[in-house]
């Protein structure tokens, strides 16, 4: 995926979280092991979003597999940030993969790290 599809994706997927009361926190955050694409926040639940964009709705069966790989890298990007930011009042820590098709959120997968491919489908 292109930056500029990437960067796209990545501004819907924040609108739709927006749009369900979260405050942003930031987006690509850098850490030393790994970037995060988004980092948002809903009273104590603090939640970090991989976005993924597709150019169709199917495509995302095809990267499921990678899958345990990159949330590996990714818990180690999330302690590194938690460790930097020691952030106030989080009760809640939660990673939620987001699929991007045709400029809407296709598919919300929910809380990886705490249970498999739980599915919120728009």
């Amino acid at each position: 995926m292109s930056t500029e599809k990437g960067r796209r994706a990545e501004e819907v997927a924040l609108e739709y979280f927006l749009q369900r009361g979260f405050c942003f926190l930031g987006k690509n955050v850098r850490t030393k092991v790994g970037e995060i694409d988004l980092i948002l926040r809903l009273a104590g639940l603090l939640l970090f979003v991989e976005v993924k964009g597709r150019k169709s709705d199917w495509e995302h069966s095809a990267w499921q597999p990678l899958w345990r790989g990159k949330k590996r890298r990714l818990a180690q990007a999330i302690r590194f940030f938690l460790e930097r930011e020691r952030l106030q009042g989080v009760r809640e820590i939660r990673l939620d993969i987001v699929f991007v098709t045709q400029g809407r959120v296709a598919e919300h997968f929910s809380d990886e790290f705490l249970s498999g491919f739980a599915t919120i489908r728009e």
